[in-house]
């Protein structure tokens, strides 16, 4: 038990942490934004075994930021502002979020008509969450001067967001838009120092600010690359 702490100390130190991401982009028929329109994003959490919470608003709110600044002059129409419109008689939390209902209500006439008086052109469902694997062991090292007792921790995440954009006047998908950040954030206490270090990955913010540079150059119709990966 001493030998390993000793080893997950040392490598604890010469560790840094890594942030990875990865963009894809699937386009399925052309796009463009004209004067007037508007787009809207929704969000439907992924759930699994080893899934954290995430929240709506942060992560509509990140990716909308990001596409905001690219197209000042666009309007975005906020979720609850969308379920509210389209589907008046349902509560918020019972108001369908997922790609594949709204493909198949998109050509529907009560559905179409509630979208058109928001102007929306393009309506984005984003899946996904952030999932996170590790823990925490505490031990002690012995040596020539006393003991010490260390904690130290690393994790495994991942978050991983995914954009279905829905062309309401057209009735169709127009592509699909994948970002993944991955990272692995550490942390080492030893007392009776202290001394603690560790170093943190943002993989939420990583992945929805990819996103929405994506989903902003996707929906004006510009060329982008079929995947891309970057390392922070």
């Amino acid at each position: 038990m001493k030998c390993n702490f000793a080893i997950a100390l040392l490598l604890a130190i010469s560790l840094t942490a890594c942030t990875t991401s990865a963009v894809t982009i699937g386009r399925e028929m052309p796009t463009e934004v004209t004067s007037g329109e508007a787009i809207a994003f929704v969000f439907s959490p992924q759930f699994s075994l080893d899934a954290r919470r995430v929240e709506e608003s942060e992560i509509i709110g990140c990716i909308s930021d990001v596409v905001r600044k690219a197209h000042p002059k666009l309007r975005i129409v906020p979720p609850e502002e969308f379920r509210r419109t389209v589907f008046p008689d349902l509560a918020p939390e019972a108001a369908p979020n997922t790609p594949e209902y709204f493909a198949l209500i998109l050509n529907h006439p009560t559905f179409k008509e509630r979208v058109s008086t928001l102007s929306i052109r393009y309506l984005i469902s984003v899946v996904g969450g952030m999932e996170q694997t590790g823990g925490v062991d505490v031990g002690g090292v012995s040596g020539p001067g006393g003991g010490v007792l260390v904690i130290a921790g690393s994790w495994d995440r991942k978050s991983s967001l995914t954009a279905s954009v829905l062309d309401l006047r057209q009735g169709h998908k127009a592509g699909k838009l994948e970002a993944v950040a991955t990272g692995t954030p550490w942390l080492l206490i030893v007392f009776p120092s202290p001394i603690m270090i560790g170093a943190a990955t943002f993989t939420e913010s990583k992945a929805c600010g990819d996103l929405g540079e994506a989903v902003a150059q996707f929906i004006a119709g510009e060329d982008t690359p079929a995947a891309e990966e970057t390392q922070r």
